[in-house]
């Protein structure tokens, strides 16, 4: 019988997620259930995740043998089976309840990996975005005391402030951006090996996800641009009907109808690509088939992904508010007693940096877990993932 792979190691061949069906344009053969010409029976129907006849499956007696535990002999008494749980989660599709523990699970399995590229990637973001920032915080600093002195208002001073204001936001904002999307692409593939009960150091998974950031940053990228380009369409459109009706009641009308609806098509479509990236890498698709694939995957089931991504980004939103809270409370020490010079708002940033990377490194690994175990969650209820995933384990 083989050894299992230590920490670190590559999973043997045939032990990870499998190729993606057919139906998405891969010449390899898909995985389990997404056989061409096959169909997985569903939840809870005959043969769901059952061996083939004659063969017995992952934890049956075997013919001649008698089964263990509390069942005695015989069958157990879950008409499902028992199913394994090698890992964070139990191979079979998973509840609200198991998605959530899962993701914290996923951290306490792997805090090296998981809490330490998170700490890395934003240690590296937040230095460098806090020096334009600094000086953007002084810049408007001075130009609202000149104005609250009563001095007139220079449209340079104004120009000034506008092109600070751009110069320190739009690095930060993209730097954030680029931070979030290359941690999910890493956290995600060490999910991906604690579901199996596996632990992965840095060096291999970064071994393992360097050759695909420019198609996750691709990724993200397009996303972005496609969910940017419907506002701007629809923004233009409502423009264009409001100058060609005028000031009137019905111009005006259109306008309110038209942004809830380019809102609601932003959120919609923002939800169905929302496991694009957790396809990207398990599967090794392409960037637009992974968008194909994510929005295949979360048909029929928007309400329920929209739902918990939505609970978890609560869990985020409220968790990262709670550690951020007391170092900005302890951020205005340094600016009063440096008297409001560059120095002292150094150290006021500097104070607030340390709350964010801290409650970053915490909460930024449970978000990319909660989307990685949705994703699998999904593929085990449409294409029956947990047989191929109990073969991985029992190998």
């Amino acid at each position: 019988m083989s050894e299992p792979p230590t920490a670190g190691e590559p999973p043997p061949a045939g032990a990870g997620w499998g190729q993606p069906p057919a139906w998405s344009g891969s010449p390899e053969p898909s995985l389990g259930y997404g056989q061409p010409g096959s169909t997985p029976p569903g939840y809870g129907q005959p043969g769901y995740g059952q061996p083939s006849y004659g063969q017995p499956g992952y934890g049956q007696p075997s013919y001649g043998e008698p089964s263990y535990g509390p069942a005695g002999y015989g069958q157990a008494p879950n008409p499902l089976g028992w199913r394994p749980k090698p890992g964070i989660i139990p191979l079979r599709p998973i509840t609200l309840g198991e998605i959530l523990d899962g993701a914290f699970q996923a951290i306490r399995a792997n805090p090296r990996t998981m809490l330490g590229f998170s700490a890395v990637v934003l240690v590296v973001t937040t230095l460098l975005a806090l020096l334009p920032t600094a000086l953007f915080t002084q810049r408007l600093a001075d130009q609202l005391s000149r104005t609250s002195g009563n001095e007139p208002v220079n449209v340079s001073d104004l120009t000034a402030g506008v092109t600070g204001a751009v110069e320190a936001i739009i690095p930060a904002t993209l730097l954030q951006w680029l931070a979030t999307t290359v941690l999910n692409a890493i956290l995600v593939l060490a999910v991906s090996e604690a579901v199996l009960g596996r632990r992965i150091g840095p060096g291999a998974l970064w071994a393992r996800v360097r050759g695909r950031i420019w198609a996750v940053l691709g990724l993200g990228l397009l996303i972005a641009a496609a969910l940017l380009g419907v506002v701007l369409v629809l923004t233009l459109l409502a423009v264009g009907i409001v100058l060609a009706a005028g000031p009137t009641a019905g111009g005006l009308i259109t306008l309110l109808v038209l942004l809830p609806v380019g809102f609601g098509v932003c959120l919609y479509a923002a939800f169905r690509w929302s496991l694009a990236g957790p396809a990207l890498l398990l599967e090794n698709q392409r960037v637009t088939m992974a968008m194909r694939r994510s929005w295949r995957l979360v048909q029929g089931s928007w309400w329920r992904v929209f739902g918990i991504l939505f609970l978890a980004a609560i869990i985020v939103s409220v968790g990262r508010g709670i550690v951020v809270a007391p170092f900005q409370l302890l951020a205005a020490i340094p600016s009063a007693t440096a008297g409001g010079g560059l120095g002292g708002i150094v150290g006021s940033l500097l104070v607030q940096d340390i709350g964010t990377i801290i409650s970053g490194t915490i909460f930024y690994p449970f978000s990319a877990a909660v989307s990685a175990l949705l994703y699998i969650d999904l593929r085990m209820r449409r294409e029956g993932l947990d047989v191929e995933l109990m073969r991985a384990s029992e190998a």
